[in-house]
């Protein structure tokens, strides 16, 4: 089912997130269409089963084309393309010198 023709539209969600403000947000079958300021930019939807009767939905990465969870804004990439690391990686568990 294809959804998308204005912010108001049931299904299209417009969000602001990190300065950048998302005109339109719209599912096109295999792809999801995010309009900013700045154009439109198609993101593939990717469908895996890891178990049977059990569908995962995936985003690809516009610039790596990797499959990841989550695609952050402004850039519309993916954790390993903005080189993002996880605070626990700086972290010293405790033990100190």
């Amino acid at each position: 089912m294809d959804v998308c023709s204005d912010a108001l539209t049931p299904g299209v969600k417009t969000i602001s997130a990190a300065g950048v403000q998302v005109a339109s947000l719209c599912r096109w079958g295999d792809r999801i269409v995010v309009t900013t300021a700045s154009g439109e930019t198609e993101i593939l939807l990717i469908e895996d089963e890891p178990m049977r009767g059990v569908v995962r939905l995936w985003f690809q990465c516009p610039r790596c084309q990797r499959r990841c969870r989550h695609i952050y804004l402004p850039e519309l990439q993916c954790r390993s393309c903005l080189a993002l690391e996880y605070a626990a990686q700086h972290d010293d568990h405790g033990l100190t010198a």
